[in-house]
């Protein structure tokens, strides 16, 4: 199983893309996750994660989106 972690805070202007860009490999779905590391974002961040079908969205305590 390969695991993406995504740290983000609000990037609603890039998540979508990145998200995309994990599904169109080729390894099948069921051989990876993907969770969103959110620092606390008040742009629509979350809701584009859940659109695209994130396994997991857990909070950043350190409230950066590179931590």
């Amino acid at each position: 199983m390969i695991s993406f972690i995504i740290p983000t805070l609000n990037s609603e202007r890039t998540l979508e893309a990145c998200l995309r860009a994990i599904q169109s490999q080729d390894l099948p779905r069921d051989r990876y996750e993907i969770v969103v590391a959110d620092a606390g974002s008040t742009d629509r961040t979350l809701d584009i994660a859940r659109g695209c079908g994130v396994d997991m969205i857990v909070p950043n305590p350190l409230r950066t989106g590179e931590a």
